[in-house]
């Protein structure tokens, strides 16, 4: 059997050109899952983020029932896991753009949530002079103070199935999207 150069050369050729199109083919399906599994990771920590400041508003929604005295009750404040969720979605903005709107929307009511929590605080102070008590047991019998902590509690509901419903997008889009 006799080989003649072009062949040969044709032949080594193709076995190249075959290399370089698998390499630059395993490459780009690398790249494809290393892309996924940063996106899995990311959103995985975001959910988990969002499920840790769920259980923080739920906390803050029964602290005035915790407390003893007025004076003693702080209010809605922004937890620790909503301020690292807030840095990571502010990093990856382009990343998570798919969810973006739900977070601006999140975080519109989370901010009108501390300023009414502020409302509700100076109004509890003013009912506690008005009732002179101090008691938050003894306050909530009021029926104005129980319309108050029941608004609030009402507000927290209502930011927390909007948490639950970017928690819900978000898994489908992984189930969809990366799976």
């Amino acid at each position: 059997m006799e080989l003649n150069l072009s062949e040969i050369v044709n032949t080594l050729l193709g076995v190249s050109a075959g290399g370089i199109i698998s390499i630059v083919t395993s490459n780009l399906v690398n790249k494809k899952n290393l892309k996924n599994q940063f996106m899995f990771d990311l959103l995985s920590e975001t959910k988990l983020l969002l499920s840790e400041w769920t259980n923080d508003l739920l906390n803050n929604g029964v602290e005035f029932c915790e407390c003893e005295y007025v004076k003693q009750y702080k209010g809605y404040k922004l937890s620790n896991s909503a301020r690292i969720l807030i840095q990571k979605i502010e990093t990856n903005k382009y990343i998570l753009s798919n969810f973006n709107d739900e977070f601006i929307e999140i975080r519109s009511r989370d901010i009108r949530l501390q300023m009414k929590n502020d409302e509700y605080k100076k109004e509890i102070l003013k009912l506690s002079k008005k009732y002179n008590t101090e008691n938050t047991l003894e306050l909530l019998e009021y029926e104005d103070v129980a319309k108050i902590i029941n608004n609030y509690a009402e507000d927290i509901m209502a930011l927390i199935k909007k948490i639950e419903t970017l928690i819900t997008k978000i898994d489908n889009y992984i189930y969809k999207k990366i799976l």
